[in-house]
């Protein structure tokens, strides 16, 4: 896993860093999700902070969230709670895709053809 961090309009921050790693990490981690990639930018624009991130995962997964803020504390809080439910709704659909596939793997065509219950509704002219 690979972390950057990128600061425009602004000077670095070893504690803002430490900070964004903790939070981020904590939700991947959390989730069980392996990430190959992890991108910050942290920038100004006008009176409001920025947050980026995108975060490159196995099999092509990527995930994107940008979140603003006062505050570039507060910002963070708020891109991990934006990336946390990214993760909640990818690890879902994970879940579903194998179950589907390990589920079905097995049967035949004819097999899963007599399996399915059909309901027939009558025409009503």
């Amino acid at each position: 896993m690979h972390c950057r961090f990128s600061f425009k309009h602004m000077d670095t921050s070893e504690a803002l860093i430490n900070c964004t790693e903790t939070k981020v990490l904590a939700k991947v981690d959390k989730l069980s999700f392996t990430p190959i990639d992890i991108h910050v930018t942290f920038f100004k624009e006008a009176h409001e902070n920025y947050v980026c991130c995108t975060i490159l995962g196995e099999h092509g997964t990527k995930l994107q969230a940008k979140a603003q803020c006062k505050n570039m504390y507060k910002a963070v809080d708020r891109l991990a709670e934006k990336l946390e439910a990214q993760l909640k709704r990818q690890k879902g659909k994970q879940k579903h895709i194998r179950f589907t596939k390990s589920d079905l793997s097995h049967l035949t065509y004819t097999q899963l053809l007599s399996t399915q219950t059909i309901a027939m509704v009558p025409n009503e002219l």
